[in-house]
């Protein structure tokens, strides 16, 4: 399955499969043996037709429901109030179509409580072990899973969700430094590839990213001796050469927006609006 290689949680759930399907048990004991809850469902893009076959015990504890409560139930009805049902179908469409997909989504919980929880789906064509030819294998994971502290620490939420911004961009940073480049050379290339002609010029450049004449005109020279921004004169607009449109096919930025363009547009709705708001609330902070 050529989506394995895009989510961890996905082959985690690939290999459990894989192992379950070439006899080393049924893929409900494989399911039970894992500590993160788990459904398989029948597939089907329609989300009252995604009858659950089986959920572990670990899924059990999550709802607060027992097994034989939750078995033959449309997986959707375990969805907290809110959750539109498009989300749903989306989702079993892209799991049909490509064999994987994710959605963030919250989940009602037998305490009256609600979790925010991330859906890992994994379509299995074999035989499942189900008495069926098909099913849906979801990954259900409570986000603070994701955390990188442990659950309990006396930590505010922001706080958490600060930290694993911070991973985001720890993880964009390392892959800038590609074609002998560093980030504030990609950051370069793209203002002057997107900026309005009147704007193209160092003044702008250097206003726009908070930073010195002197350091922008470092960044700028650095660029033109390697052939990928050309200067007109010393106060002139300055423009990306071909070689510099060649360079940012390889911008590592195009990583982050491809997996932006993956998500569902009601999903990146929500991430434009909240990081607009974050950067918002940054720049008040820097006044």
């Amino acid at each position: 399955m050529s989506q394995t290689k895009a989510y961890s949680t996905v082959e985690v759930l690939h290999d459990l499969l894989t192992s379950c399907m070439a006899g080393e048990g049924s893929l409900a004991e494989g399911l039970d043996r894992m500590d993160c809850p788990v459904v398989a469902t029948s597939a089907s893009e329609s989300p009252e037709e995604q009858v659950i076959l089986y959920a572990n015990d670990a899924f059990c504890r999550l709802v607060g429901q027992p097994r034989e409560q939750l078995s033959e139930r449309p997986l959707h009805t375990v969805y907290a109030e809110g959750v539109s049902a498009d989300a749903s179908r989306r989702f079993g469409q892209s799991v049909q179509r490509d064999g994987a997909s994710r959605m963030l989504l919250t989940v009602d919980t037998n305490s009256g409580g609600a979790r925010r929880v991330e859906a890992t789906g994994l379509r299995v064509d074999a035989s499942s072990g189900l008495g069926m030819g098909a099913a849906f294998v979801v990954l259900v994971r409570p986000l603070e899973q994701a955390e990188l502290i442990p659950a309990g620490a006396p930590v505010p939420e922001s706080y958490r969700i600060a930290l694993l911004v911070e991973t985001l961009f720890r993880r964009y940073i390392r892959e800038n430094y590609r074609q002998g480049m560093h980030p504030a050379q990609w950051s370069a290339l793209r203002f002057f590839k997107l900026s309005p002609p009147d704007e193209r010029t160092l003044t702008s450049f250097a206003k726009a990213h908070h930073t010195t004449m002197g350091t922008a005109s470092t960044t700028v020279s650095t660029l033109v001796g390697k052939g990928y921004l050309k200067k007109h004169g010393f106060r002139g607009p300055i423009e990306i050469t071909p070689e510099g449109e060649k360079v940012l096919q390889q911008d590592p930025l195009g990583t982050v927006a491809e997996a932006l363009a993956e998500m569902p547009e009601d999903e990146r709705a929500w991430a434009r609006h909240t990081l607009t708001t974050l950067v918002e609330g940054l720049d008040g902070d820097n006044d």
